[in-house]
């Protein structure tokens, strides 16, 4: 009794090859009634017929043919794209043949007469071992695919790496980001937009995109990275300033995403509430549609969105489509993107967490200039401290006898006759006066002057100082120079103890050039400051002596009293300003003088 066979294979076609041999006859109807779905050839061309016809999973071949031998057509089943399964029909005295066919790729052999038990058993061997070695195969196939893939992020992931380690600005890790989604080194989509989460989390905008806005340009720019051979790293260079032209067809589509994150039911909100990827579109599961506005302005509907996010934070969702194209889009894609995802958002961190530790490095330093700017400022206090006690010391105890001094020596000048005893009291009287000025500039050293601020045109204050000189200059030789460009600075100054300060400072050049030379003045505008630059070109000053020079007391002059600089500094610095000195390629010593360049109206 036959048995009814309920099997994987059920429905399999079958090929029985065999002629008008009586035994083949009986083999097709036993198949048939099992539920196989049973084809016949009576020859080898007829075989080759049916095979370039349909599908056939096994076939039943009779060792002797009306056009060919069994043996032979084994290779040739072999190599054919169908790989069938070959079971031999072979004779009693066919046996050694029949095992040959078997070395050469048949799976068994059957000798006639064949029993039907035997021979289904046979038959569902063969089919289960041909669905095994088609699985087999298959997850070969599958296992190669995942590995190359994956072998693809890896060296994706190293690739972005470095490129994410060259720079630490956030516009350019996140234009790399985008670069890698489309790059056919990287996921190869056609296209990749970045929608950030604003500062406030309030909603989601676009922000940035990356791809070809028509298949003409695809086909223009595959075309060319193909030819130039172009890599991730050329590609990312070459495409800079594409993002962020904010004239392009994609910037301007994505500037028009705005999301708001209460519209909690939005795909591109639920990634990032969810910290989760979808596939959106055609196939995807419900409730999972791009919103018709979203479909509208990217001209798709099928999506992979992906939350660009950290352990704490959110910074937005990474699209990518296939809108050129029309591949489809699946979801081990989507995966891929989620991983890519991950790596970029460590780099999104890093560049956060650079930036700021930079602002805070910044704002150290900062702190640091104000406590070193103080702490000078605290050792001059202390400095001027001394002198003003020094200073009314000396005035108290030297100013009175000076007096007396000098008042005798006029008399004894006025009184005697002999010329002798008149040049030792003009003498006398010479050195008084100059000691009188020394203590006059402690006396104005260790005040503390009233500023009387009024507009000032500071090219005329400029002006009539260098006049207030010119005399010295000619005789000295000494030739001048100014430069005052456009616009003419006013200014709130007290007008003479800034152009004491300048005389002070112009009076110092012309002592350096005793043999003559050049003095050069020139104004110059710096950000919010007016700087005045008297140049010289005399002996100069050595370099260790630059910062000395604006102490006071400190001259290298014979007849100096080594106050002229430090006056000016303290003048300039009642004005908020500042003095500085450094040495000219001439040789000769440059002075800046800056002065905070708020302009006064001179109707004021």
């Amino acid at each position: 009794m036959m048995r009814t066979l309920r099997h994987s294979s059920a429905g399999a076609a079958i090929l029985v090859v065999n002629g008008d041999d009586a035994t083949g006859n009986l083999l097709q109807d036993v198949l048939a009634r099992e539920g196989y779905n049973v084809h016949h050839a009576g020859s080898a061309q007829e075989m080759w017929q049916v095979l370039d016809q349909r599908s056939v999973e096994l076939i039943l071949l009779r060792l002797h043919l009306t056009d060919a031998f069994g043996l032979d057509l084994i290779p040739r089943l072999a190599e054919h794209p169908q790989e069938p399964t070959v079971i031999i029909l072979a004779g009693p005295r066919d046996l050694e043949t029949a095992i040959e066919c078997m070395r050469l790729g048949a799976y068994d052999y059957l000798t006639k007469p064949v029993a039907p038990g035997p021979f289904l058993i046979a038959v569902e061997r063969a089919l289960a071992a041909r669905h095994v070695y088609q699985e087999n195969v298959k997850c070969q196939s599958d296992l190669a695919h995942n590995y190359r893939r994956l072998r693809l992020l890896l060296e994706l992931a190293v690739k972005l790496r470095t490129a994410f380690l060259r720079t630490q600005d956030l516009d350019r890790i996140l234009q790399a980001v985008l670069v890698g989604v489309t790059a056919g080194e990287g996921l190869g989509f056609n296209r990749a937009f970045l929608v950030s989460l604003n500062v406030e989390g309030q909603y989601l905008e676009g922000t940035l995109a990356i791809g070809p806005a028509s298949r003409e340009e695809a086909h223009r720019i595959w075309a060319e990275i193909a030819e130039r051979r172009l890599g991730l790293f050329e590609i990312l260079e070459g495409v800079q300033t594409a993002v962020f032209n904010q004239g392009h067809p994609l910037n301007r589509i994505v500037r028009n995403i705005r999301v708001p994150m209460e519209d909690t039911k939005h795909v591109l909100v639920r990634a990032i509430r969810e910290r989760k990827a979808f596939l959106v579109g055609d196939g995807a599961p419900p409730g999972l549609a791009v919103p018709s506005d979203l479909v509208s302005l990217l001209g798709t509907d099928r999506l992979a969105v992906v939350p660009l996010t950290s352990d704490e934070t959110a910074y937005g969702v990474i699209l990518a489509d296939n809108a050129i194209t029309k591949d489809p889009i699946m979801q081990e894609d989507v995966e891929a993107l989620q991983l890519f995802a991950g790596l970029a958002s460590i780099a999104v961190d890093k560049a956060r967490i650079c930036a700021m530790l930079g602002a805070q490095i910044q704002e150290l330093h900062r702190f640091n200039e104000a406590v070193e700017q103080n702490k000078d400022i605290l050792i001059q206090a202390e400095r001027y401290r001394a002198l003003g006690q020094m200073a009314d010391q000396l005035l108290h105890e030297i100013r009175n006898p000076l007096s007396a001094l000098g008042g005798m020596a006029r008399r004894l000048h006025r009184k005697s006759k002999d010329g002798e005893t008149q040049q030792y009291a003009d003498v006398i009287l010479r050195e008084t006066h100059r000691l009188e000025h020394i203590l006059k500039g402690l006396s104005d050293l260790t005040s503390a002057p009233q500023l009387d601020l009024k507009p000032v045109q500071l090219y005329e204050l400029i002006e009539a100082s260098i006049a207030v000189l010119q005399s010295e200059l000619v005789r000295h030789h000494i030739g001048w120079q100014t430069h005052l460009p456009e616009p003419k600075p006013v200014l709130n100054l007290d007008r003479n103890q800034i152009q004491q300060a300048l005389l002070n400072i112009l009076k110092n050049a012309v002592e350096a050039m005793p043999e003559g030379g050049l003095l050069t003045v020139e104004v110059q505008h710096r950000d919010h400051n007016v700087e005045i630059l008297v140049t010289d070109t005399g002996r100069g000053i050595i370099s260790t002596n630059l910062t000395k020079a604006l102490e006071p007391f400190f001259t290298t002059k014979t007849r100096s009293k080594g106050l002229g600089l430090t006056l000016a500094k303290r003048v300039l610095e009642l004005h908020g300003g500042s003095v500085s000195l450094k040495g000219t390629k001439a040789g000769g010593t440059a002075v800046a003088l800056t002065l905070p360049g708020l302009v006064a109206s001179l109707d004021a």
